[in-house]
Protein backbone atom coordinates (compact mmCIF):
# COMPACT_ATOMS: atom_id res chain seq x y z
CA UNK A 1 0.00 0.00 0.00
CA UNK A 2 2.98 2.29 0.24
CA UNK A 3 4.17 2.18 -3.38
CA UNK A 4 3.08 3.70 -6.62
CA UNK A 5 0.98 1.62 -8.96
CA UNK A 6 0.79 1.94 -12.73
CA UNK A 7 -2.32 4.14 -12.50
CA UNK A 8 -0.61 6.57 -10.12
CA UNK A 9 2.14 7.06 -12.70
CA UNK A 10 -0.43 7.53 -15.49
CA UNK A 11 -2.24 10.25 -13.53
CA UNK A 12 1.02 12.00 -12.68
CA UNK A 13 2.12 11.89 -16.34
CA UNK A 14 -1.25 13.29 -17.45
CA UNK A 15 -0.98 16.17 -14.97
CA UNK A 16 2.57 16.95 -16.12
CA UNK A 17 1.44 16.98 -19.77
CA UNK A 18 -1.50 19.27 -19.03
CA UNK A 19 0.55 21.67 -16.92
CA UNK A 20 3.66 21.98 -19.07
CA UNK A 21 2.47 21.21 -22.61
CA UNK A 22 -1.04 22.68 -22.60
CA UNK A 23 -0.21 24.92 -25.57
CA UNK A 24 0.90 21.97 -27.73
CA UNK A 25 -2.04 19.67 -27.00
CA UNK A 26 -4.41 21.18 -29.66
CA UNK A 27 -1.73 20.93 -32.36
CA UNK A 28 -0.94 17.32 -31.50
CA UNK A 29 -4.62 16.33 -31.39
CA UNK A 30 -5.27 18.21 -34.63
CA UNK A 31 -2.48 16.37 -36.41
CA UNK A 32 -3.77 13.08 -35.04
CA UNK A 33 -7.30 13.87 -36.20
CA UNK A 34 -6.10 14.91 -39.65
CA UNK A 35 -4.23 11.63 -40.04
CA UNK A 36 -7.28 9.62 -39.03
CA UNK A 37 -9.53 11.69 -41.31
CA UNK A 38 -7.19 11.19 -44.26
CA UNK A 39 -7.21 7.45 -43.70
CA UNK A 40 -11.00 7.34 -43.53
CA UNK A 41 -11.41 9.44 -46.67
CA UNK A 42 -9.15 7.04 -48.59
CA UNK A 43 -11.14 4.07 -47.33
CA UNK A 44 -14.47 5.72 -48.22
CA UNK A 45 -13.49 6.32 -51.85
CA UNK A 46 -12.18 2.82 -52.46
CA UNK A 47 -14.64 0.51 -54.23
CA UNK A 48 -15.68 -2.61 -52.37
CA UNK A 49 -13.69 -5.76 -53.05
CA UNK A 50 -16.73 -7.90 -53.85
CA UNK A 51 -17.92 -5.82 -56.84
CA UNK A 52 -16.97 -6.94 -60.34
CA UNK A 53 -16.20 -4.05 -62.69
CA UNK A 54 -18.83 -3.48 -65.37
CA UNK A 55 -21.60 -5.40 -63.64
CA UNK A 56 -24.50 -3.42 -62.30
CA UNK A 57 -28.04 -4.63 -61.79
CA UNK A 58 -30.75 -2.13 -61.06
CA UNK A 59 -33.80 -3.36 -59.25
CA UNK A 60 -36.84 -1.12 -59.17
CA UNK A 61 -39.14 -2.65 -56.64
Amino acid sequence: MGGFSFWHLVVIAAVVVVVFWHRHIPAVLGAFGAAIGKRHRKAAHRPPDNVIDGTFTRRDE
